[in-house]
């Protein structure tokens, strides 16, 4: 279904390492097609407060002095 081209009985008679076989296959085709990195970037973990705050208001400073 969707991105894969499959119906719905054909996705249904498919095991699900099958269709995650064939769901990387598709994003590597893309990737060949349109180019872009092998892996996605790692997912960045959200900052503390007390640090967004520090670099928000080193930021306001450097606006400020501008």
């Amino acid at each position: 279904m969707g991105y894969l081209g499959w119906t719905e009985a054909e996705t249904l008679d498919t095991s699900m390492p099958a269709i995650l076989l064939a769901y990387e296959g598709r994003v590597e085709l893309l990737r060949k097609i349109f180019g872009g990195d092998a892996e996605p970037p790692p997912e960045e973990k959200p900052l503390d407060r007390e640090t967004a705050g520090k670099i928000l208001l080193a930021r306001i400073r450097r606006a400020a002095a501008g």
